[in-house]
């Protein structure tokens, strides 16, 4: 049983430092502008944890940088959902473009 529980253990700590290094590596490469390795950083943190709001957060500035704009939009309403309480992502979110919908652009 002990086995079990240290393997276990082990596991999330592997885990937990993987979603870390993972968002860190996120932020530096978005700070170098190095944006689509950003990118594959932040969704591997959100891989490991699905509930990281600011990994989605992350993906919203990358996006934003890129002109992305439906994904940045669900980048920023994804970190919302996930934290409601993420201020930086309720701002952007409410800056950020909407999709236009297909009726509006045919009217």
């Amino acid at each position: 049983i002990l086995a079990i529980c240290s393997a276990s253990h082990a596991s999330l700590a592997l885990k937990n430092n993987s979603v870390a290094a993972a968002y860190g590596l996120g932020y530096a490469y978005f700070q170098s502008q190095m944006y689509y390795d950003a990118i594959e950083q932040f969704r591997a943190a959100i891989f490991y944890e699905p509930s990281n709001a600011k990994a989605y957060f992350g993906l919203g500035l990358v996006y934003n940088k890129l002109g992305w704009t439906e994904d940045e939009t669900a980048a920023y309403q994804n970190a919302v959902k996930t934290d409601p309480k993420m201020a930086a992502a309720i701002t952007s979110l409410s800056f950020a473009p909407r999709a236009v919908s297909a009726t509006a652009t045919t009217s």
